[in-house]
């Protein structure tokens, strides 16, 4: 039985020399096996704690221990602050993390004063914390005094601000579910309307975003449609076109419609089970009750079977007051209007609804045409309804919904300068603040009828 090899032990200085010189045959007479040099390269010099220390003072050692003490007391602060922020946060670092509440503001500011204290630098007591300093700082102005709980800034330095009975009016209508076939852009010009808020498209689309609101659908945002004919007037420019609607059966319904350019208001339209040239050649003939004795009206329609047949063309000839041009023939990204109108049709209100019978999709499509023409305001129309730009009624609206928006900035920044805290010179409490009623109050007075 052979001998069992024995390891070779050298001494830590000659390891820590041969370490620090980068140089493997520097003790060559000790004949030094490569992969234990290279063993030493990888792991660094190592700390031995020898007699040297017996060989200091009373002074040198007390001050290594006060170093340590120091040490010591960072780590506390630090521990300090990290349980803080897992009581208050519940083990959530979130540098984007609302703290509504003053009391955790406090608790977070008391801890970060004792990390300071105990030696940790405060940009780093900060950085553990997710506190940008500007937050930080507008924090400390306003302890111990101001107790302005949910507040981003005092409203008297930022009196421009949505006051609460604002906010929670936003909330209730963005939340409803009798809105919810409404887009963010077009709901906040409505709210204008209805006169329950005056507050820009990007104020809600800021405000819905850092409160973290959900709508009670799933919004899909389709790709931008590129830029078509665009009419002077109403009709000057008519589109029509067939969409295809699947039932939960996988029966498929096909529905008819005739918008106008100018105004996007639907004349005419018909839900069948089958495609049937019949079926333009009726909606037509609803459509040419718009038209009385005006100029001939160029009807844009794709080269679809239910657009270019015989019955169709014996139709044309007998009303001269309407003339066929051929989409993406004729007319580059002609039909893009009434494309986008299915892709409004089907994604806001359709698509969140059981599509199981004919009768159930003919009351849905009834109720959004009906919205879209009477009551959701066009953003290309400044605030204005189809119907409105279709008859010339609405020329009033955008000057007014300026004004109203004026009144409520006027409005907002008397509430928000009255508004005080307890470092504020003058303290003057709202009146009142039950925005919840309120909103109740004006969504109870909207007549809305949905489909059974």
């Amino acid at each position: 039985m052979s001998e069992q090899a024995q390891r070779t032990c050298y001494d830590h200085r000659i390891r820590n020399a041969i370490v620090a010189t980068g140089d493997p045959g520097l003790f060559s007479e000790f004949d030094i096996n490569p992969s234990t040099t290279r063993s030493w390269f990888k792991r660094g010099p190592k700390h031995v704690v020898s007699s040297s220390y017996l060989d200091k003072t009373d002074v040198e050692l007390l001050q290594i221990i006060a170093e340590q003490d120091r040490t010591i007391r960072r780590l506390r602060g630090l521990l300090c602050l990290l349980s803080a922020l897992v009581r208050v946060f519940g083990a959530r670092l979130d540098k984007n993390e609302r703290l509504p509440e003053g009391r955790d503001k406090k608790t977070i500011l008391r801890s970060i004063d004792k990390a300071v204290k105990a030696g940790i630098p405060l940009g780093r007591a900060l950085r553990v914390a997710g506190l940008s300093p500007p937050r930080y700082n507008a924090w400390k102005r306003a302890a111990p005094a101001c107790d302005l709980d949910d507040r981003n800034s005092c409203p008297k330095t930022s009196p421009n601000q949505l006051a609460p009975k604002e906010i929670a009016t936003m909330k209730a209508i963005f939340t409803d579910e009798r809105y919810r076939h409404m887009p963010i852009a077009s709901l906040a010009r409505w709210a204008q309307r209805a006169r329950l808020l005056a507050a820009s498209v990007g104020t809600w689309y800021r405000t819905i975003k850092q409160r973290q609101w959900i709508n009670p659908r799933v919004r899909i945002h389709p790709p931008k449609p590129k830029v078509g004919v665009r009419a002077p007037a109403p009709n000057i420019y008519w589109h029509i076109d067939t969409t295809v609607i699947r039932l939960l059966d996988g029966r498929k319904l096909f529905l008819h419609a005739v918008i106008d350019n100018f105004s996007r208001k639907i004349l005419a339209w018909a839900l069948r089970t089958k495609l049937d040239p019949l079926t333009t050649c009726e909606i037509l003939s609803q459509a040419s009750v718009f038209l009385g004795a005006s100029a001939p009206t160029q009807l844009v329609a794709d080269g679809g079977s239910e657009n270019t047949a015989d019955r169709v063309d014996a139709f044309l000839r007998l009303h001269k007051n309407i003339e066929l041009v051929l989409a993406q023939v004729e007319v580059t990204y002609s039909n893009s209007m009434i494309e986008a109108f299915w892709n409004s049709l089907k994604h806001n209100w359709l698509f969140l609804n059981a599509l199981d019978t004919y009768n159930a999709v003919f009351k849905l499509v009834s109720f959004y045409i009906d919205q879209h023409n009477r009551i959701i305001p066009h953003s290309a129309f400044m605030g204005q309804t189809p119907d409105e730009m279709y008859y010339g009624l609405g020329n009033h609206i955008p000057e007014e919904l300026a004004a109203y928006r004026l009144e409520a900035r006027q409005e907002r920044l008397r509430y928000n300068r009255s508004v005080s805290c307890q470092e504020c010179l003058e303290v003057t409490p709202p009146a009142d603040d039950s925005s919840s009623a309120l909103a109740s109050e004006h969504h109870s007075s909207i007549p809305l009828k949905f489909p059974s």
